[in-house]
């Protein structure tokens, strides 16, 4: 039982592996039910923290985003490019039609 009186049922616990795919044997699905029993509880005790004044971030911490120098070069070519393809014909990657 959390502190706000909610309880998480077995039928909400059996609602979150259906809705992962996961087939959970009986212990497994108590295990897990712990499990997200307490994950609940500590939620509920950040709710007590106080934000106010605190800037939402998208993320926890900044770290800047890793980009390589735009330098312009040759293009691969045709042969290069299709060297890798399971089928191409006359410079094109042959694909499967995907539209009737």
């Amino acid at each position: 039982m959390t502190e706000h009186g909610r309880h998480l049922s077995r039928a909400d616990v059996l609602r979150v592996a259906r809705l992962a795919r996961l087939s959970l044997s009986e212990a497994e699905l108590s295990a897990i039910e712990r499990d997200l029993e307490r994950i609940l509880v500590h939620m509920e005790s950040l709710d007590a923290l106080d934000t106010s004044g605190i800037e939402p971030m998208p993320h926890g911490f900044v770290a800047p985003t890793p980009l390589r120098a735009d330098v312009p070069r040759e293009p691969l070519g045709a042969e290069v490019a299709l060297s890798n393809a399971p089928e191409s014909e006359a410079g094109h990657f042959l694909v499967p039609r995907v539209v009737g």
